[in-house]
C-alpha cells in the first residue's frame, strides 16, 4: 500500500461514523485480506482496550468496598476537577470574550453538583435561539 492509498483509506475512515482508528484498521484489514482481514483489524484495534477495561472492572468490583481504595478515589476527585477546569480554560481562550464567563459559570455549576446534561440542554437551546436571532437579524427581522 502506498502513501496515497493509505491517505485515501484514512480520509474514508474519518468520514465514516465511529472511531477513526477502528474504521482505518477495518478498511486496511479488508484491503489486505478481505473479510477475515477486516475482522482481524476490528479485533486488533478494539480487543486490547476491551480486555483491559474488563479486567479493571472485575478487579474494581472486588476492591470497591476497600476503604483504602475509596480514599484513593476521593483523593483523585480534585485532580479530575482540575483537569476538567484546565480543559474549560483552554477552550475558553478560543472563544469570544463575552462567552468566557459562560464557561466559568458552567464549570461552577458542575462543581456544585448540577448535572452536565442540564447544561448541555441549556446550551443547545440558547445556542439555537442565538443562531436564529443572528441569522434573522441580518435578513431584516
Amino acid at each position: 500500500m502506498d502513501e496515497k492509498e493509505f491517505m485515501d483509506y484514512l480520509s474514508l475512515a474519518q468520514a465514516s461514523p465511529g472511531p477513526m482508528a477502528v474504521n482505518t484498521a477495518i478498511l486496511i484489514g479488508y484491503r489486505q485480506a478481505k473479510l477475515l482481514g477486516g475482522i482481524a483489524g476490528f479485533l486488533g484495534s478494539t480487543l486490547p482496550s476491551f480486555i483491559i477495561l474488563l479486567l479493571i472492572a472485575i478487579f474494581f468490583q472486588n476492591f470497591s468496598e476497600n476503604p483504602h481504595v475509596a480514599k484513593v478515589f476521593n483523593g483523585l476527585r480534585p485532580a479530575v476537577v482540575a483537569l476538567i477546569l484546565y480543559t474549560v480554560f483552554v477552550f475558553a481562550k478560543n472563544v469570544h470574550k463575552w462567552e468566557y464567563p459562560i464557561f466559568i459559570a458552567a464549570a461552577g455549576f458542575i462543581l456544585l453538583g448540577i448535572s452536565p446534561l442540564y447544561l448541555i440542554c441549556i446550551g443547545i437551546i440558547t445556542g439555537t435561539i442565538y443562531t436564529y436571532y443572528k441569522t434573522h437579524k441580518t435578513k431584516g427581522f
